[in-house]
C-alpha cells in the first residue's frame, strides 16, 4: 500500500504535493482537485497496484471539487465507486447518488468531468489498461456514456470493488492474484453497458429492449422509460412515433401476451396473481383488456376454449 497524500488540520495542504500525489496515483495532468472549504481540510489518497497497468486508488476527503479536461491520445478508463452523500457528477451525463448506497460510474478520460462533494466521503477508482481488455476501440467510450445503476452487472461490480478495497487494505499481497479476474469482470461490465451499436443508430431498438426487460414492472411508463434512455419524455414520443404503434398500446400488448402464457403454464396462480405478476395493478382492468385483445376472458383462455379472434397472430 502506498499512502500518497495525507492532509489534515495538523498537516496543511501543499498544492505542489497535491499535484504530485495525483500524478503518482496515475491521474493525468488534465485532472485538478481543490478543497471546497479553507479550514479543516482532510485528504487521504492511497494507491495499490494489481499489476500490468491495473491499480486501485482510494480518496477520502472532506468537501472537494474535481475537474478534468478531455484528454487526447492514449486516454484511459476507470471504474469508480462513490460513497453515499451530497455529491454530483457531470460527465457523459449527469450521475446522481444512489440513496443510502454507493454509486458506480465509468470515468472516460476523453470526456470532460465535473465532480463536487459537499460532505465527507470516499471515492474508489479502479484504473485499467484498456488495451488489455481486448475490446473494440469504441466499446469503452460507448459503455461510459450508457452505463446506468440498474445495468445487469453494475451491482456486482460495485460490491466487488468495495471488497477489493478491503483486500487492498488488509492483504495487499493478494492483489496480483486478483488481476485477471478483475479485468474479466470489468470487460463484462463494459460489454454489457455498451450494448448493440445498432441501438445507438436506432434509439427505438434500445427503448424496445428496455421495455421488454422491465415489462412486468407496474411503474413502467413514459417518464421512467425516458429517464432510462437519458432523453426527455417529448423526445421519447418523437422517437417512438417511427414505430407505428402507440407506446402505451405496445406495453399493454406485451403484458397481455406474457400473462396469456402464464395463465396456461402456471395454473396454480389466480387470475389476479397473474395480472399482478405482469404489471397490471387492477385485475378488472386486466380482464377487460384481455377480452378486448383475445375475445375471451382469462378464465376461458385457461380452460382451453379456442378464441374466435386471435389478436397477436
Amino acid at each position: 500500500m502506498a499512502l500518497l497524500l495525507d492532509v489534515s488540520p495538523a498537516r496543511p495542504l501543499d498544492q505542489a504535493a497535491l499535484r504530485g500525489a495525483l500524478r503518482r496515483a496515475g491521474l493525468p495532468s488534465t485532472v485538478t482537485l481543490s478543497p471546497l472549504h479553507r479550514t479543516a481540510v482532510r485528504l487521504r489518497l492511497h494507491r495499490w497496484s494489481l499489476g500490468d497497468g491495473a491499480a486501485l486508488a482510494r480518496l477520502e476527503s472532506t468537501g472537494i471539487a474535481v475537474r478534468a479536461r478531455p484528454r487526447t491520445g492514449a486516454a484511459g478508463l476507470a471504474v469508480a465507486v462513490f460513497s453515499p452523500g451530497a455529491w454530483s457528477l457531470a460527465h457523459h451525463h449527469v450521475v446522481t447518488p444512489e440513496p443510502d448506497e454507493p454509486t458506480l460510474a465509468l470515468i472516460d478520460e476523453t470526456a470532460p468531468l465535473d465532480f463536487r462533494r459537499a460532505d465527507s466521503g470516499t471515492v474508489l477508482l479502479l484504473q485499467v489498461d484498456v488495451a488489455r481488455l481486448a475490446l473494440p476501440r469504441d466499446v469503452p467510450h460507448r459503455a461510459a456514456r450508457r452505463l446506468r445503476s440498474n445495468d445487469a452487472l453494475a451491482g456486482v461490480v460495485r460490491m466487488y470493488l468495495l471488497q477489493l478495497a478491503t483486500v487492498a487494505a488488509t492483504a495487499p499481497e493478494l492483489l496480483p492474484e486478483l488481476h485477471s479476474g478483475t479485468l474479466e469482470l470489468v470487460r463484462a461490465l463494459l460489454l454489457g453497458a455498451a450494448g448493440d451499436p445498432a441501438a445507438d443508430a436506432d434509439p427505438s431498438r434500445r427503448i424496445r429492449a428496455y421495455i421488454a426487460e422491465h415489462i412486468d414492472d407496474p411503474a413502467l411508463r413514459a417518464d421512467t422509460i425516458a429517464a432510462a434512455a437519458n432523453i426527455s419524455v417529448r423526445q421519447l414520443y418523437k422517437v417512438w412515433a417511427g414505430t407505428g404503434t402507440g407506446l402505451a398500446e405496445h406495453i399493454i400488448a406485451l403484458r397481455l401476451a406474457r400473462a396469456r402464457e402464464t395463465l396456461r403454464t402456471h395454473r396454480h396462480l389466480t387470475v389476479t396473481a397473474v395480472a399482478h405478476r405482469h404489471g397490471f395493478t387492477d385485475a378488472t382492468h386486466f380482464a377487460r383488456r384481455f377480452r378486448a385483445a383475445y375475445a375471451m376472458s382469462p378464465t376461458e383462455w385457461r380452460a382451453g376454449r379456442a378464441p374466435s379472434i386471435t389478436a397477436d397472430r
